[in-house]
C-alpha cells in the first residue's frame, strides 16, 4: 500500500496518472483512498487478484495498480506485477523528489486494522447467516465513512476472512470479535 501511494501521488503530480486513478484491491488500507482524495485522485477497488487488478486497469484506462500483497503492475512499462519495474519506480520518486525512502512512505497514514480467517466446515453463502449481517450492518453504521469491513470466504481454502478498518484500535479490535462470535454462532468453526 505505502509503495502504490507513492507511486500514484508522485504520478498524480505530475500528470502522469491517467484519470487520476489507482486501481488497488478490497485488501488495501483505506488511508490509500483518503491519501489519493487529499491530492485530488481517485482509488478503484477490485476483488482479490492481480489479474482483477490489470482487468480493472484496462477497463479504467488506468497505468498503476496492485495489491497490497506486493504485486505492483505499471503498465507503462508491463502488463503484469513485475517487483523489479516497482522498486526502479520508487528509485525514480526518491531521486526526483531528494527524498529518503523512510520519508516518502509518510504520504500513508494506514487507518487501524484487524484481520482474522477462521476455518470453516462449510462455505455456507453469506446471504443465508442473519446474525452475521445484522452485526455487520450495525458495524458498518457505527463506522460509516471512517472504516469499514470486508467479509468474504477465500477463493483456496476453507476459510472466512475478515477484516475491519476503523478510526482507532479499540474499535477496530472490539468490531473484530463482534464479527468472529456472529461467525462463531452461525457457522461451524474449526479451530
Amino acid at each position: 500500500d505505502e509503495i502504490l501511494t507513492i507511486l500514484a501521488l508522485h504520478a498524480l503530480q505530475r500528470g502522469r496518472l491517467p484519470k487520476q486513478t489507482l486501481v488497488v484491491t478490497v485488501q488495501s488500507n483505506l488511508g490509500v483512498d483518503a491519501a489519493l482524495a487529499a491530492a485530488g485522485g481517485r482509488v478503484v477497488r477490485t476483488a482479490v487478484g492481480d489479474r482483477y487488478v490489470s482487468a480493472r486497469m484496462t477497463a479504467e484506462g488506468a497505468t498503476l495498480g496492485g495489491e497490497s500483497s506486493g504485486h505492483v503492475i505499471c503498465a507503462e512499462v508491463s502488463p503484469t506485477g513485475d517487483g523489479l519495474v516497482a522498486a526502479l519506480k520508487v528509485i525514480e520518486v526518491m531521486r526526483d523528489t531528494g527524498r529518503p525512502l523512510s520519508e516518502l512512505r509518510q504520504v500513508l497514514k494506514k487507518f487501524p486494522q484487524a484481520s482474522s480467517a477462521l476455518r470453516v466446515r462449510e462455505k455456507k453463502p453469506l446471504e443465508t447467516l442473519p446474525g452475521l449481517a445484522a452485526v455487520m450492518a450495525t458495524l458498518e453504521k457505527e463506522l460509516g465513512a471512517q472504516g469499514r469491513l470486508l467479509v468474504r470466504y477465500s477463493g483456496t481454502e476453507a476459510k472466512l476472512r475478515l477484516l475491519i478498518e476503523g478510526p482507532t484500535e479499540a474499535i477496530v479490535r472490539d468490531g473484530l470479535a463482534r464479527l468472529e462470535a456472529a461467525v462463531r454462532a452461525e457457522l461451524s468453526v474449526v479451530d
